[in-house]
């Protein structure tokens, strides 16, 4: 196996205040390639598709909102399509949705509790959702 080495472009940390995350707004228009690390919500959809269009990879960080986008949802009963995904849970269900939004290449879900982090790896096995059904997981948590 040969090895090839190369010079990673400029990796930009706009976690912190929503200051500093409108920080990396302003980074993606003026970088025409590289690398960021953003706090990532179903409501990021400007910044996804501007990290698209300037050809910036994104780590998702924090995707489940330290837990708030988990609790805005989790009374309702998880849809009977999530299966075809394999989701059996709210968390999964919302780190697929992450996960496989072409800007992101990974995701930092960030907890403390085993049960919750045992669950979260379980987002990484299965199907990925397409883009038809990306939008119907912001509609469901939307509702």
């Amino acid at each position: 196996m040969q090895l090839s080495y190369g010079r990673v472009g400029p990796v930009h940390n706009a976690r912190g205040p929503t200051r500093q995350r409108r920080g990396l707004h302003g980074i993606l228009r003026e970088s025409s390639s590289g690398r960021g690390q953003a706090f990532e919500s179903l409501r990021a959809r400007k910044r996804r598709s501007l990290a698209v269009e300037r050809g910036i990879a994104v780590i998702a960080n924090y995707p489940l909102a330290s837990g708030s986008a988990v609790r805005a949802v989790e009374r309702r009963p998880l849809p009977d399509w999530a299966a075809d995904i394999d989701c059996t849970s709210w968390s999964q269900l919302l780190l697929k949705f992450a996960v496989s939004h072409p800007a992101i290449t990974c995701a930092i879900p960030g907890t403390g509790n085993p049960e919750h982090m045992a669950d979260n790896v379980r987002a990484g096995i299965g199907r990925m959702p397409d883009e038809a059904m990306r939008k119907r997981i912001a509609v469901a948590c939307a509702e």
